[in-house]
């Protein structure tokens, strides 16, 4: 993190530049990942909720190794 100096205007001035600089590179890619997850979403809830989906039951038998969280 960068700590700016408040009372200089050119410091303070060239800190705000670079951060718009670095927003404009970032936010496209940023919104492009957003749009592929909410897609991603939107399939999964339509497989869900069209019937689609089949769920597992699992039985455990007596010696099964299990993960717990």
């Amino acid at each position: 993190m960068i700590v700016i100096n408040m009372d200089h205007l050119n410091v303070w001035i060239h800190a705000c530049e670079q951060r718009t600089t670095l927003f404009q590179c970032v936010m496209p890619m940023t919104m492009e990942n957003l749009a592929i997850a909410q897609h991603q979403d939107t399939l999964c809830y339509a497989t869900i909720c069209g019937g689609d989906y089949w769920f597992w039951i699992w039985k455990f038998k007596w010696g099964n190794y299990v993960y717990l969280q």
